[in-house]
């Protein structure tokens, strides 16, 4: 008979074919993986296994033929199938909005402040950590006087930085896709992101030459018209100004997602960027705008808190200097983890899947 448990993470019920013990298996609800465990002995099956299955050890790649239900790994309230890891079967393309993004974006952080704000000052910390492993590689090689030396260290600190970086932005989204899933226990997975470690470079790396590829198809062609409007230089500006933008508009939000796709869905470098430009289709100027006004909204921020501390100043310096930093520190533990949920939210959406699960969702009924 099938086998019957909850998810650890979202307390989903789900259901699962007999002899499925030890099998891998993601929660079709929070894509939490899970080791499918033992059976109990009261509800232990009389029917053993037929031998006509080929020897098939996988119970999720070959459904029992003689199952009368349409789905058997489908939990009791859902009909979604309980994908093998790097399925893509739960996912499918949907279009959003800017209201939807925003409002979720800001449902997602205030539900769940407490956990929100603890990851700010991780990420705040691990960045000025990052700071204190690399400036001293450059300033070491100032000091030397080498300008070999000189061009070695910072070669090394530039690498080093671009893995660090990577492993920092790697853990805000491993966390933040975890809270949004209901996760009760965010940290159990947050730092276990080194597997895709790799990967997320590469694919940094690769973006970042699809992006300057891109942004000189779109300057190549209106060269001609550039030159042509030489003398006018209002005109040169207007034009070179709108070119950016458009570039900037489309490669942005085609190649916003791929770091999601690998965390998450354990996408290798190219397939983590076709997915994004897959599921970022007819959404392009949703995403544009939403991440606007996000960074509209952290400029205000970074301009109003400090501004006590900056009017502070002009009569106690000290107290003014030190009022000033703390409201900027304060602006980034709160700007870091929003904008991380900003694109997971963008992520969860725009393939298909609930944006956030509320941890005070109560568990379903037995």
């Amino acid at each position: 008979m099938p086998i019957e448990f909850d998810c650890p993470q979202c307390q989903n019920r789900l259901r699962v074919p007999d002899g499925s013990e030890g099998q891998t298996a993601l929660c079709p609800k929070c894509s939490e993986q899970m080791i499918v465990p033992q059976q109990n002995a009261g509800t232990a099956s009389s029917n053993p296994p037929s031998a006509g299955d080929g020897g098939n050890s996988n119970p999720f790649s070959n459904p029992p033929a003689d199952s009368s239900e349409s789905n058997p790994y489908a939990s009791p309230t859902s009909t979604t199938e309980i994908p093998t890891e790097g399925s893509q079967a739960s996912l499918a393309s949907s279009t959003i909005s800017v209201n939807q993004v925003l409002t979720e974006t800001w449902n997602g952080f205030t539900e769940n402040l407490g956990a929100f704000l603890l990851l700010g000052v991780i990420l705040f910390g691990m960045y000025m950590a990052t700071s204190i492993v690399t400036i001293p590689i450059i300033f070491a090689a100032a000091a030397a006087g080498d300008p070999r030396f000189m061009v070695i260290a910072e070669i090394l600190g530039g690498i080093l930085n671009l893995f660090l970086v990577a492993f920092i932005y790697a853990v805000g989204l491993r966390y933040t896709l975890d809270v949004l899933s209901g996760s009760r226990s965010p940290f159990e997975r947050a730092f276990k992101v080194f597997p895709f470690l790799l990967r997320i470079v590469f694919t940094n790396i690769v973006v970042g030459l699809l992006a300057f590829a891109g942004m000189l198809a779109i300057t190549l062609p209106i060269l001609p018209l550039i030159f042509f409007l030489q003398r006018q230089e209002g005109a040169v500006v207007i034009v070179a100004f709108l070119a950016g933008l458009t570039g900037y508009i489309f490669i942005f939000t085609r190649l916003c997602l791929p770091l999601l796709f690998i965390i998450d869905r354990g996408q290798g470098v190219f397939d983590s960027i076709s997915s994004s430009f897959t599921y970022t289709k007819g959404n392009v100027w949703t995403i544009f705008f939403s991440i606007l006004i996000i960074g509209l909204a952290g400029i205000a921020l970074f301009i109003l808190l400090p501004l006590p501390g900056i009017l502070l100043s002009n009569f106690i310096v000290v107290a003014g200097i030190a009022l000033t930093f703390v409201a900027c520190v304060l602006g980034m533990i709160v700007f870091l983890p929003f904008i991380t949920i900003a694109f997971s939210i963008i992520y969860r959406l725009v393939t298909g899947q609930p944006a956030r699960i509320p941890r005070t969702a109560p568990a379903p009924t037995r």
